[in-house]
């Protein structure tokens, strides 16, 4: 266990989270005293235009650093106080991240602005190194990941258009790790009706605002879509494409995540409406995992619904699958893999679990 002393909390989640990053899974605790009972404890002294962080390791005093400036203004100060937490815990757990200090934020973004900014990947890869402490491979990995995106955004006229993202927050139970807004579709089937309607509001303002814009890309996501009825689902459909002409998208996404939210009838209305990609998400391929988590199916029915959508004619299929669900290990991990490169679908989406403070 692991605990916090703090007389200020100007940058408490970003210690959480660095810290966690030496130590996944330990319990951080706020304290205001040091104490034997923790494994460690960082206390985070804020003074005027000093930080004076002290590292103490079963009550001990392990090590010490002091940082000056305006401590206050984050976005010049941030990194170097994550660079002084990484130093201590590094040094006392003699470990390295490879990803360094980088938390909360996808490492692509640095190297989006570099680029924008004329840096050369050398450049960028310094930078990575230099100000965020992560391993030259990773640093390369980064660069190289964004290369291959500006290729792919050259052919699309990104800034010219936008992108919608339409919520539908009702599903047919809610998983175990999922931090989404979601409600049981059978508990709340009578405001569904209502929700699409104040939805379709709203849609309706969006239309009219953005009338100057393309739009480009439709995401409709949740939440479970499928999970409505088939008479709410078409109606959904049709009420959206006369607001935005989906003969004029260049893609259109539903969330099909769950099976058992899908029938061939559901399928096949997605199909009618010219929807071009749906995502059927095991996240396990183990039945044992999948009960584990709340999810009322077994790995047979994502197969079964798989196929359904290939005979509905769906011919672009994402799936998506998470890494660390619980009591998996490598063995589990394979196996979802192996019984998803059968199916063969389009796109593979990969998480990682992640559990949210609260």
């Amino acid at each position: 266990m692991i605990g916090l002393i703090q007389n200020k909390t100007i940058y408490e989640y970003d210690i959480r989270s660095l810290i966690l990053a030496f130590m996944l899974g330990e319990k951080i605790e706020l304290t205001d005293h040091v104490d034997s009972i923790y494994d460690f404890i960082l206390d985070v002294d804020y003074k005027d235009q000093e930080i004076v962080m002290n590292l103490y390791k079963k009550g001990e005093l392990e090590d010490e650093i002091q940082l000056f400036g305006d401590y206050e203004n984050k976005k010049i100060f941030k990194n170097r106080m994550k660079q002084g937490i990484y130093q201590l815990f590094s040094k006392a757990l003699d470990k390295q991240l490879p990803w360094g200090t980088l938390t909360g934020i996808r490492p692509t973004k640095i190297a989006f602005d570099g680029y924008e900014k004329g840096e050369s990947s050398e450049e960028i890869i310094h930078r990575f190194q230099k100000d965020y402490l992560a391993s030259e491979e990773k640093a390369r990995l980064c660069t190289e990941t964004v290369q291959k995106e500006k290729e792919l955004l050259k052919a699309f006229p990104y800034k010219e258009g936008y992108s919608l993202y339409i919520g539908i927050p009702f599903c047919p139970s809610t998983c175990l790790y999922c931090s989404f807004t979601s409600y049981s579709i059978d508990q709340f089937e009578n405001i569904v009706q209502d929700y699409l309607e104040a939805l379709l509001k709203e849609l309706d303002f969006v239309a009219k605002t953005y009338a100057h814009k393309e739009l480009q890309t439709m995401y409709i996501g949740g939440g479970t879509p499928t999970s409505l009825k088939e008479e709410d689902l078409e109606y959904l459909l049709y009420e959206v494409n006369k607001r935005f002409p989906f003969s004029k998208i260049q893609e259109i996404t539903v969330e099909a995540g769950r099976p058992d939210s899908l029938n061939f009838k559901k399928l096949k209305i997605l199909k009618k409406y010219g929807v071009t990609r749906i995502s059927i998400n095991p996240q396990s391929m183990n039945d044992k995992t999948l009960k584990l988590i709340g999810r009322n199916h077994f790995a047979q029915d994502i197969k079964e619904k798989f196929n359904l959508a290939r005979q509905a004619g769906i011919d672009n299929i994402n799936m998506d699958m998470i890494c660390g669900l619980p009591e998996e290990g490598m063995e589990e991990l394979s196996y979802t893999l192996d019984e998803i490169k059968k199916l063969d679908p389009e796109s593979l989406t990969v998480h990682a679990l992640a559990v949210k403070r609260s």
